[in-house]
């Protein structure tokens, strides 16, 4: 599942201006988080620090709360530590993420419009593989949720994924097509409305040191993510290029910024992550700590 991750992170974020509808209200992966079950996590709070330190001095980013199977079942984000500016609510059947309600108290920018308020639904087959999605957004010049965009996935015999189909709402269409080498992801490719080339994702896997490298092929061939991962499994450094990023983990769009290379560091406590380290280009340096509570 990293490898997904990381792919829909860089769509977010290199790819915005494609006719793919990421919304805010999506998350990048909710699946139950065994670790965070193990440890009988109930809240987990991110701070930003401009400095590395392990006093609670800065600003409080994000609170997610969990339920007894690990799942995030609220996440708060803040722009200071009194009021949240979005509240995203998760609601799950069997296990199954099924719905996710957004309320933004400070209007937002989804798709060039001013927004209030979404809701994500998500479907499943008969497999338990998440098969669609359905976006309905309730921008600012809206008095009710409208139906705006819509995501369905395909599968091989094993599971994974091996098409996406999305688009404008009026019609969807094949976008991207998934190939493995084994159980390898080993290329992605992006197709226009007229099933015509745009571009791919090549991936490579180093044993030796770890790694997994992205490589976004157009008219060149240009690394876009190098990851690195420990003896667990559990990432610990990621170099990013030409990529837009998020002020934080958690991808959402929250003061973005652009940076031709960028570094994050990692380091975990009993398997759960408790420092982020990111480092700009220019040298500048932002510090996340991660606290939880049972």
């Amino acid at each position: 599942m990293r490898y997904l991750i990381i792919l829909f992170s860089l769509f977010f974020f290199n790819h915005c201006y494609s006719q793919v509808v990421y919304t805010s209200a999506r998350p990048e992966d909710l699946d139950t988080d065994s670790t965070i079950k193990q440890n009988h996590i109930k809240k987990e709070n991110v701070f930003q620090y401009n400095h590395k330190s392990k006093n609670r001095d800065s600003s409080l980013l994000v609170t997610k709360y969990f339920n007894e199977e690990g799942q995030c079942v609220e996440m708060d984000e803040f722009s200071n530590e009194e009021n949240p500016v979005s509240v995203r609510n998760y609601d799950y059947i069997d296990g199954k993420l099924v719905k996710v309600e957004a309320l933004y108290y400070n209007v937002i920018l989804i798709n060039n419009r001013s927004a209030t308020r979404q809701i994500v639904t998500y479907d499943y087959d008969s497999l338990g593989n998440k098969e669609a999605e359905k976006i309905y957004t309730k921008y600012t010049t809206d008095s009710i949720l409208k139906f705006s965009g819509e995501t369905k996935w395909e599968y091989n015999s094993d599971r994974e994924i091996t098409k996406i189909f999305d688009g404008p709402i009026d019609s969807i269409y094949l976008h991207f097509i998934y190939y493995y080498d084994g159980n390898k992801l080993n290329r992605i490719e992006a197709l226009d409305k007229k099933g015509e080339w745009i571009y791919s994702y090549l991936y490579q896997y180093n044993k030796s040191d770890h790694s997994e490298s992205i490589y976004l092929k157009n008219a060149a061939e240009t690394l876009e993510k190098k990851s690195f991962y420990n003896e667990q499994n559990s990432l610990i450094k990621l170099l990013a290029f030409n990529s837009y990023l998020s002020g934080y983990i958690y991808g959402f769009v929250r003061n973005a910024i652009h940076s031709d290379h960028s570094t994050k560091d990692f380091e975990y406590l009993n398997s759960l992550m408790t420092f982020e380290k990111l480092e700009l280009t220019d040298g500048n340096i932002t510090y996340f700590r991660y606290y939880y509570e049972n």
